[in-house]
């Protein structure tokens, strides 16, 4: 007999066995944040912007998800270096890939203005995709490649 208040296969919002998305979301919490999706469009556009206009709040709210769901931080980390090991080719040269998040920390150092590697044709982009290597890599400001997000304009 299971241990008095558990309850096998329930989620935290308590649908019982309800089965899992993809990414192992309960599938009924994931048909209602559908719901709340559809009838407000602008939900995307309202918390981007709620995280300009409060970016003490937003930093601290991803602060505590961090430690609240250190399995997903760090699955989404594996992510990104598993992303970064698939674009980086044997030729490239690691030296120089190195040298210039040592040249981007020294510059944020001495400017106090928090800088950002990027990388001029972004890893996963949707209509073309770069490398990890040194030439695709510029140091611009934080801010900057937020906006940039993974967009490449061709010429």
């Amino acid at each position: 007999m299971p241990a008095l208040g558990y309850r096998k296969n329930v989620c935290k919002r308590g649908h019982e066995n309800a089965g899992r998305t993809k990414s192992n979301n309960c599938v009924e919490c994931e048909r209602e944040r559908s719901a709340v999706r559809e009838s407000n469009p602008n939900a995307a556009a309202n918390s981007s912007r709620w995280r300009k206009e409060n970016p003490e709040k937003s930093r601290e709210h991803y602060k505590n998800w961090r430690r609240k769901f250190p399995e997903k931080k760090n699955a989404l980390d594996s992510l990104r270096r598993a992303t970064l090991a698939l674009r980086t080719p044997a030729w490239a040269d690691l030296g120089k890939i190195r040298d210039v998040f040592r040249v981007a920390k020294q510059m944020q150092r001495d400017s106090g203005v928090r800088m950002s590697v990027d990388h001029v044709i972004p890893l996963k982009g949707e209509v073309v995709s770069g490398l990890h290597v040194h030439e695709n890599l510029r140091i611009i400001p934080f801010v900057e490649n937020c906006q940039k997000s993974n967009s490449y304009k061709c010429a």
